[in-house]
């Protein structure tokens, strides 16, 4: 399938799959309150940072192994068969490590939640987690794009759903037994969506799942994905740092507020999710000019998108918010504002970092995200203490901002293209996007 067909049909399955997350979240939001929604926030957060710190980035290198391979999927399912095998010994003793000391269980299962229901959300989240991320990096090495949407819009379907059901029914729900069951609701959407690509693995890959001993296969292949590994490691200090700060300064129920703005905001980060899913295995196993060509039409039109919807998200935000979850959220309102600048920057960020990985200028990535993390960690420490949820808000902004300003400086000096090629959309742009979405593509 063309890049064209594969975007057209991708951002057919983003709309559906947007609204459904949108009204997923504001069930939730709903349901749980202020305070239900930052404990919720907490144990996401971990369940986060134990997948990317535990996954080796081996998605990406999965996915890049696979599309440069041409489709041959052999190597991508020895080494995501290794990852997994590790990870079923390592998750559980992290964990354990983290629950048998006050300090680390303070921080990541505070009050109510030092509970062993917690503690095997995490763990089986975690794992069911990294079948879901290793089998669908291989389908998308493999362009195989139709099979990702259908998928996107069946776990948008499954949260929704189930939270709304949960919300039908809240008035005979206990108030103690409210974030247990949309914790529920999570776990086994994970689950379902984790059995399916198991089934999705039998049939369109359908190689034994056998580890991989082969230390020439090895070597190249966690030399690449390593330095990505190191990337997303501190970017997590860049997304996630905050959450924590937050609960320790201002509390479960400021961080509920601040949950909100974020995921707000975040909803924009599924915007470049299209793009980038397509244009990455092009790029890796296309490196002619044609093709940066149309990455700089796709770029322009992801930050114009983003930056507008952003803008008008920004206007309405103080009738949208109490309308959506309630009058005690309108505290959320100028933390998001003041964060909206900054998910335009990182959403910018997301789709231009493809063209450093794809020049084998990854390292420069980490470069980055070492700036970001810095300007992060040093900002929320000197600023949520004293601003509170705007505080982790501007630092956010900033140490966003700071990672695009060194891509750009990259894009702009070793890869010689012109900053301004990659932001505002050009008239001349029009056609282009009007022959790729007006073309009559033949079913997925």
């Amino acid at each position: 399938m063309s890049i064209q067909r594969s975007i057209f049909y991708t951002f057919l399955a983003q709309a559906p799959t947007l609204v459904l997350y949108f009204v997923a979240s504001t069930l939730m939001t709903n349901v749980l309150g202020d305070e239900g929604r930052g404990a919720f926030a907490l144990l996401q957060n971990l369940v986060v940072y134990l997948m990317m710190i535990l996954g080796f980035n081996f998605g990406l290198g999965l996915m890049y192994h696979t599309a440069r391979s041409g489709g041959d999927q052999r190597v991508a399912v020895g080494m995501a068969t290794s990852a997994f095998l590790l990870n079923i010994v390592v998750v559980p003793l992290v964990l354990s490590a983290i629950v048998l000391f006050d300090g680390p269980r303070g921080i990541f299962f505070p009050g109510k939640l030092a509970h062993g229901t917690y503690y095997a959300y995490v763990l089986i989240s975690v794992l069911m987690g990294q079948v879901i991320t290793f089998i669908a990096a291989i389908v998308q090495g493999m362009k195989l794009f139709h099979i990702l949407n259908r998928m996107s819009i069946l776990t948008a379907a499954l949260s929704c759903s189930g939270f709304g059901m949960v919300w039908l029914l809240r008035d005979g729900i206990p108030p103690a037994h409210v974030l247990p069951l949309a914790l529920g609701i999570t776990l086994f959407g994970v689950c379902a969506q984790a059995v399916i690509w198991a089934v999705i693995y039998v049939r369109r890959i359908g190689l034994p799942p056998l580890p991989t001993r082969d230390w020439s296969v090895i070597k190249p292949f966690m030399s690449f994905a390593l330095v990505g590994y190191f990337v997303n490691i501190i970017n997590l200090v860049n997304y996630r740092f905050d959450i924590w700060v937050v609960d320790q300064y201002a509390g479960t129920a400021k961080l509920g507020l601040y949950a909100v703005a974020v995921g707000v905001g975040q909803l924009f980060f599924n915007m470049p999710e299209p793009l980038s899913r397509v244009v990455q295995p092009y790029l890796y196993a296309d490196e002619n000019d044609s093709m940066m060509r149309r990455f700089k039409v796709i770029a322009r039109l992801n930050f114009t998108s983003v930056a507008l919807l952003c803008a008008f998200t920004a206007i309405i935000a103080p009738w949208l918010l109490p309308w959506l979850f309630g009058e005690a959220f309108a505290g959320s309102v100028t933390a998001l504002r003041v964060l909206l600048p900054g998910i335009v920057f990182a959403c910018a960020y997301k789709l231009l970092a493809v063209v450093l990985t794809q020049r084998g200028l990854l390292r420069f990535n980490l470069y980055g995200a070492i700036t970001a993390a810095i300007t992060t960690v040093a900002l929320d420490l000197v600023l949520i203490p004293r601003m509170g949820i705007l505080g982790a808000a501007a630092a956010s902004t900033i140490a966003y901002l700071a990672i695009l300003t060194v891509t750009c400086l990259v894009i702009r000096l070793r890869l010689k293209v012109p900053v301004a090629d990659l932001f505002l959309l050009r008239p001349s742009d029009l056609g282009s996007l009007r022959s790729m979405f007006q073309k009559q593509p033949s079913a997925p």
